[in-house]
């Protein structure tokens, strides 16, 4: 069987580039790949969604452009400076208005967030620029486009005592978010065959961009939980893997977390046996959803720590 190397496997999937539509769907077959070599036995399950298609974005300040990118779910345009606000601020405060934000963290153009109404995205180095100009023309074209995404259960199917679930799309390459956290899962099914008796992994697809309003993010997870929800009642711990390798494991039981990371239909019911699993969350700021989420931020002796610590779980 060949050995399993989390980075050079990270550096194949972020080689796709973003990971949406016939990219997330390559992404799925090299994963299937993956455990076709190691014989890990597999199901998948196919589901509908949809996702945003940019036809078209430009942001001219004063008659200059300025390098945009579009995060929105509807076409239309943004004409004022005053609709200036930072990524970081959660999307629930802003999900209804038209805006130009910008990642306060990120050196690039991060699309930390996305809207249903017209948003572009910048990067903070152009900030002085907007906020001094006296003309802004921001243009959005965007179309909803029907998907099909795959869901990959590897292990007990029927009535594991514990799920373990990472998605594998993307905005960007996607290292840290989140190429490791399926490094993570192909390397525990690697090396503890025996997990597959009492556990099931679930790498999700169609993570990061719906059309749910308001909560876009999470589409797989709450597909698999109409599909599975007896899984997750049986279950005794669930375990969400995203964003893992830039620092020391954490693995917590925390309800703010988990809204972001596994936002399910059930959340407050099933909150006490979901464990986020990542990385350092204010680290990846730097590089969110952004074209610097590449391996070289991700260690691999942080992955093996992530991996050594769900050993001892599974």
């Amino acid at each position: 069987m060949k050995s399993f190397r989390m980075i050079n496997f990270i550096q194949k999937l972020t080689a796709l580039g973003e990971r949406q539509f016939k990219k997330e769907t390559e992404a799925a077959h090299f994963i299937m790949l993956v455990l076709r070599e190691r014989s890990i036995p597999f199901a998948i399950e196919k589901f509908a969604t949809k996702i945003p298609e940019f036809l078209h974005a430009s942001l001219i300040v004063d008659g200059r452009p300025i390098d945009a990118e579009p995060c929105c779910f509807v076409s239309g345009f943004i004409n004022s400076k005053n609709n200036l606000i930072s990524s970081l601020i959660s999307s629930a405060r802003f999900i209804d208005d038209s805006n130009i934000n910008f990642n306060p963290s990120c050196r690039a153009i991060s699309r930390s967030n996305h809207y249903f109404a017209p948003a572009l995205a910048i990067a903070a180095k152009d900030i002085p620029r907007f906020s001094i100009a006296d003309e802004i023309k921001g243009v959005v074209k965007v179309k909803p486009v029907n998907h099909q995404s795959l869901h990959i259960l590897a292990g007990n199917r029927h009535n594991p005592k514990i799920l373990f679930f990472a998605h594998y799309d993307s905005i960007g390459p996607g290292a840290l978010d989140n190429a490791s956290g399926v490094a993570v899962l192909l390397n525990l099914l690697t090396e503890k065959r025996d997990i597959l008796k009492n556990s099931l992994c679930v790498f999700d697809g169609n993570e990061e961009l719906s059309y749910d309003y308001p909560l876009y993010w999470g589409h797989g997870y709450r597909i698999f939980e109409n599909r599975h929800l007896n899984l997750f009642q049986q279950a005794k711990a669930i375990y969400v893997v995203d964003c893992v390798g830039n620092d020391p494991v954490i693995i917590e039981n925390n309800s703010a977390t988990s809204k972001l990371s596994f936002p399910i239909k059930n959340l407050d019911k099933l909150g006490k046996k979901i464990f986020s699993v990542s990385g350092n969350i204010p680290k990846l700021m730097d590089v969110y959803h952004s074209s610097l989420d590449t391996s070289e931020k991700i260690f691999s002796k942080y992955l093996a720590d992530a991996v050594s610590k769900l050993r001892r779980i599974g």
